[in-house]
């Protein structure tokens, strides 16, 4: 403990940049297209990590999170430090945004911050709102393939 608040490890393996595998510049564009068109958080990369191990991994640090604040003697403050997607991600798990939703935010800004307010009934709010973004008007947008 530093002055009431937790210190903890800077290399969290579980909010850790997901793992991309065997991408490398040759395929990289067909990757991202095959990525885009599953869903960034259903796509396997091969050699890498799948959406939902990744999801998984964020989930598990989101429980661990609530209930270091559940318990009495609970930090006022707490601060993650990831990448952008891994904020996104984080956001989503905590506060049980649909696929759909993620997909329509843009990442933060680099250095950027968002922060949560934990309400008199346990519930989390987001202070600092997301960015939207519309897809459809970006040079080269390729959308999720529905069934």
């Amino acid at each position: 403990h530093m002055r009431g608040i937790r210190c903890s490890r800077s290399d969290e393996p579980l909010i850790r940049k997901q793992d991309w595998g065997c991408i490398t510049l040759e395929n990289r564009d067909q990757i991202e297209r095959e990525r885009y068109e599953a869903g960034v958080l259903r796509y396997t990369f091969r050699g890498g990590e799948s959406g939902p191990e990744f999801v998984a991994r964020f989930t598990l640090f989101a429980k661990q999170v609530k209930d270091e604040l559940n318990r009495s003697s609970y930090p006022e403050h707490v601060a993650v430090i990831t990448h952008g997607f891994g904020v996104r991600t984080l956001l989503m798990v905590l506060l049980g945004w649909s696929e759909e939703y993620f997909e329509s935010l843009a990442h933060p800004d680099n250095c950027g911050y968002k922060r949560l307010e934990i309400r008199q009934d346990g519930s989390l709010v987001l202070l600092d709102p997301m960015s939207q973004h519309n897809l459809m008007a970006q040079h080269g947008f390729v959308g999720r393939k529905t069934s």
